[in-house]
Formats: C-alpha cells, structure tokens, sequence
C-alpha cells in the first residue's frame, strides 16, 4: 500500500502539478519572449515527444515497481541496483522520460517556446539532483555495482548501438 501512495504522490507531482505550473510561467514569459515556429514543428514534437517521453518513463517505472521492489520516491527506492529494461540504455530513463514529456505537454498546451521551457528546466534541475544527489545515494547503496554501471552506462542519451 506504501509503495502505491508513494508513487501516486510522484506522479500526481511531476505528471500534473510541476507541468501545470511550466505551462502558466510559459504563458506568462511569452509575452516578453515571443518566438514564432513553424507550426508543423510543434506538431511533431507533440506526435514524438509525448508519448516517446510516457513509455520512457511508465517503462522505467514499471522496472522499479516489479523488478528494483521499489518506487520513484526517495521515501521508498528500488531494494536493488537495476541494470536492464530502460535503464540499460542511460542511467536515468524517468529523467529523460519526463523532459520528453515536458516538451510534447508544454508544446500542446501552450507553444513550442513553453514546451522547450520544461524541458530545459527538468534537464537542468533533474540533472543537477541526479548528479548531486542521487548518484551519492546510490554509489553509497550498492558501491562498485553501481560504480562499474556508471561507467558503462550513459547518463542521459541512451546508446542504442551497445
């Protein structure tokens, strides 16, 4: 029951609440930073990036719950270093999942000026606690494993060549 309401709280966060919150600053800014796209452009980007950026991340949250026994929430994490599924291809596919998202849902929304606000935001502020926070916690959590699956594993750009 833990597990449920932890996640339900983390998606309820950064699925509704922080992209809600982009969009309205989004709509503010643009009236002082106006850039007009081709609309075509933005089109794509909703086509690509939302649902790419959904599977992304119900994918690697899928891989927590059923194989890591955990969560995304700090409060309740993966009982084990998880190395396959979406996180073979980068180290943090939620991340990567959620700045896609961000794109398409901004871009829907609002404007392609606003779903490029989000994605740039997550990547800024999901990469800093990433590589601030996180990346601690789990090399004092799971030591050489994690340590010897940083450095075959890339941080955020999966390698679809391996």
């Amino acid at each position: 029951m833990r597990k449920i309401i932890f996640l339900s709280i983390d998606l309820l966060i950064f699925l509704i609440v922080v992209p809600l919150l982009i969009i309205q600053l989004g709509k503010y800014l643009e009236q002082y930073f106006s850039r007009q796209w081709n609309p075509l452009l933005g089109r794509l980007v909703i086509l690509i990036s939302l649902p790419a950026g959904l599977i992304i991340l119900f994918w690697a949250i899928f891989v927590q719950w059923t194989i890591g026994r955990g969560t995304t929430s700090p409060l309740l994490p993966s009982k084990k270093l998880i190395v396959s599924g979406p996180y073979k291809l980068c180290r943090n596919p939620i991340e990567l999942g959620t700045i896609l998202y961000y794109l398409g849902l901004g871009t829907y929304f609002a404007s392609f000026n606003t779903g490029l606000l989000g994605f740039l935001i997550m990547l800024v502020m999901g990469g800093m606690y990433f590589k601030l926070v996180e990346e601690k916690v789990l090399e004092r959590r799971f030591g050489e494993e994690y340590l010897e699956y940083k450095k075959k594993t890339s941080f955020l750009l999966p390698k679809w060549w391996k």
